[in-house]
């Protein structure tokens, strides 16, 4: 249901003039006569009549009218969005590999699905995975068997620090084995994988050295590393040989260094087995901002979305003009078209070199009967020369995606522009829009360009149900007999009968249909009340959190205050704190996060503010208490669920009174810790209590200091009865 708009509307004649006919005395005092047959109020009727139609027409301007004064504002209703899915296949007992490209479409449960990466399905297995950190070996397979979370590194690992995870796959030299990871990570949506692409490509542009002026190309460092701000984190994937030897292989890595989920794909060699391949990441260098923890590893998956290709078989009509060499099923051709009135080709050829390559998915040449292509293009309908003409792309519910347009004209092709609307195209400009409705439209001849009489409007695109296409996860998959899909494998039946049980592995992220105006200007006013600026200390504390492709727990803002001089005012001084996240009792920024963060801040900054950007100073606070302990409890329990409870509580991310972490600069009180004592179970009282700071002794409260958090210590813990 859309969000309603608010009501210009309300004001009526009734109100208008009663208002008009109050101000009278203020502006002219000797008009006295205020009654109905007076000229003056008479006027004033006739006006609030005029008015109140004016605030009528205010209240019902036409959408399209809407969306160019929003357009100008730099507001646009967000697109339809497809749901995406982790496909797993598998591959039925003794069948051989099966190679599924890009775009293979598939059914789930029903609902079609797409393949956005080429696998082949080899019936890859996990039999062993381990952990080397610090030189100790953690053996993880009973973990993943239990469908645990998997420690893959820790937040700050050491070089060297390496995963190892041995398949078995019955894939052979060359083909690409797939193995899909899900991560415990709070950025590995769409959109904030695109925000840690442009914001990383931003710097690097920011960093280059600047062009020769003589037009020499400029050098770049070698490791393909343009500065030091560079700081992603490197992994080094290695195989390990039929000699027992390491060797550097090159994988494809949607993962982007374990930091977002995605498919690794590794190929096959002779060198380093098919039957048997052994892949080891290692930690190479760079700065990680959390912990790579994976939720699942799922062998023979790759992402695929919700959505299907558009198909068009045309028919030959006879005596039709065909020339060029017939392609094979599926290849691209830049082919020259004409259509009749009713859709048949009246000239084909397949060697026009023409500007638009199209997939011949299936090619039957005209004889005694007439012959048929089928195109990954699908005709529109055919113009009239009307203004304002309007096309449905897709058949409802579906809504398109990805549509490019074009018209057959003279015996060519010609491209139309997609537009949000029609503002500032003239009558030559081929352009077109797409309707809150799922329609193309096209121009009036003032406002773009009329769809010419007789010229045949085609469109390639993809059809998604968009937020009706859900998903579950365990949805059975099996392939599509479509097209494409015969045009890339071949015999369907015959691929379907190789693949065993496969299924959705998981729900990445659900679809989200076309956003209405309405909706869109509701999203905008609530967007403006939150500045990009920042100003206030939420501002700092809210974009610092926002840092693209980084994981930061925690963002706190000092104003006036310098890291140097805490005990000094510094007027016009911001610090912000920033605590990453990272378990344990410290968690402290890297250098890289603390670089990201002030450059996101300092972009955004009022002229004339400082800014610094710091971690956290710890203060290690350790307990030392001495409990009564009610009869029936056991010591031992109570003892652990006491220190259990200062750790949770004195924890910097997680603890507090609040649970949303330790309040930077907030001391600790005995009174606190005492109650806190006092409430665990299988306390009767608390006899005594002394805390312990940074290793000294204190019999007091815990004075922690403005710019730091309480890591917790070593606790002692006496229970007696």
């Amino acid at each position: 249901m859309p969000n309603a708009l608010p009501d210009l509307d309300d004001r009526r004649w009734d109100d208008l003039v009663q208002d008009a006919v109050a101000l009278v005395p203020v502006h002219a005092p000797d008009w006295t006569d205020h009654n109905a047959h007076d000229p003056g109020v008479t006027l004033i009727e006739l006006f609030a009549f005029v008015t109140e139609r004016q605030i009528y027409r205010v209240n019902r301007v036409p959408e399209p009218r809407k969306r160019r004064m929003l357009g100008l504002a730099g507001l646009a209703p967000l697109p339809p969005r497809s749901a995406r899915v982790v496909a797993a296949f598998s591959l039925a007992e003794g069948a051989d590999p099966v190679a599924l490209p890009r775009t293979t479409e598939a059914s789930a449960g029903g609902v079609p699905v797409r393949l956005t990466q080429g696998l082949t399905v080899a019936g890859t297995r996990i039999v062993s995975l381990r952990r080397s950190a610090g030189g100790v070996l953690t053996d993880l397979a009973g973990a993943l068997g239990r469908g645990e979370r998997l420690p893959l590194f820790d937040a700050a690992p050491a070089v060297g620090d390496a995963v190892t995870i041995a398949l078995e796959s019955r894939a052979r030299p060359g083909d690409r084995i797939a193995l899909y990871v899900r991560l415990l990570s709070r950025r590995s949506s769409r959109d904030e994988r695109r925000r840690a692409i442009e914001d990383r490509l931003r710097r690097r542009a920011a960093c280059a050295p600047p062009p020769d002026p003589c037009g020499a190309r400029p050098r770049r460092p070698r490791g393909g590393r343009v500065c030091g701000c560079d700081d992603a984190p490197s992994l080094r994937c290695e195989a390990l040989g039929r000699n027992g030897d390491w060797r550097m292989v090159e994988i494809f890595d949607g993962t982007r260094g374990l930091s977002q989920d995605g498919a690794i794909l590794l190929r096959a060699t002779e060198e380093t087995g098919s039957e048997r391949v052994t892949l080891r990441l290692t930690a190479a260098g760079g700065e990680w901002d959390s912990p790579r923890t994976a939720l699942a590893l799922v062998p023979d998956a790759v992402e695929a979305e919700q959505s299907r290709s558009i198909w068009h078989t045309f028919r030959i009509a006879p005596g039709a003009e065909v020339a060029g060499a017939p392609p094979a099923s599926g290849e691209r051709r830049r082919l020259a078209l004409a259509l009749d009135p009713f859709g048949a080709i009246v000239r084909l050829d397949f060697d026009a070199e023409g500007p638009v390559a199209i997939a011949v998915l299936d090619y039957v040449a005209p004889g005694r009967e007439p012959g048929r292509v089928t195109l990954d293009i699908a005709p529109l309908r055919m113009g009239d020369g009307a203004p304002w003409q309007e096309f449905r792309l897709v058949p409802d519910p579906a809504v398109a995606l990805g549509a490019s347009v074009w018209s057959l004209e003279d015996g060519g092709w010609r491209g139309w522009r997609p537009r949000p609307d029609f503002f500032g195209s003239g009558p030559a400009d081929a352009d077109w829009t797409e309707a809150s409705d799922g329609r193309a439209r096209f121009g009036d001849g003032a406002e773009g360009r009329v769809l010419p009489d007789g010229a045949w409007a085609l469109a390639r695109l993809r059809a998604s149900l968009a937020g009706s296409g859900a998903i579950p996860e365990g949805a059975a998959l099996s392939l599509a007999t479509t097209p494409r899909n015969v045009a890339l494998l071949g015999d369907v039946a015959a691929v379907s009968a190789r693949l065993g049980a496969s299924a959705v592995a998981a729900t990445l992220e659900a679809g989200r249909g076309r956003e209405l105006l309405a909706d869109a200007i509701l999203r905008d006013a609530s967007e403006r009340e939150t500045t990009g600026r920042a100003i206030t200390a939420p501002d700092f504390a809210r974009l610092a959190l926002d840092a693209p492709g980084r994981d930061v727990a925690r963002a706190i803002p000092r104003a006036d205050l310098h890291p140097s001089l805490v005990s000094a005012k510094a007027p016009g001084l911001v610090t912000v704190v920033v605590v990453p996240n990272r378990p344990g009792p410290r968690p402290s920024p890297s250098a890289g996060l603390l670089s990201a963060v002030r450059r996101r801040l300092d972009e955004r900054r009022l002229l004339g503010t400082g800014l610094r950007v710091i971690g956290p100073d710890y203060r290690e606070v350790a307990c030392r208490a001495r409990l009564r302990a009610r009869p029936q409890a056991a010591i031992e329990p109570l003892r652990a669920r006491a220190a259990a409870a200062l750790d949770r509580f004195l924890d910097p991310l997680t603890g507090g009174p609040d649970g949303g972490g330790w309040p930077l600069g907030r001391d600790v009180y005995r009174a606190e810790i005492m109650a806190l004592l006092d409430a665990i179970d299988g306390v009767d009282h608390v006899l005594a209590l002394e805390f312990n700071i940074d290793g000294a002794p204190s019999c007091g409260d815990a004075c922690i200091g403005p710019l730091a958090l309480v890591a917790p210590g070593a606790h002692r813990i006496e229970a007696v009865r």
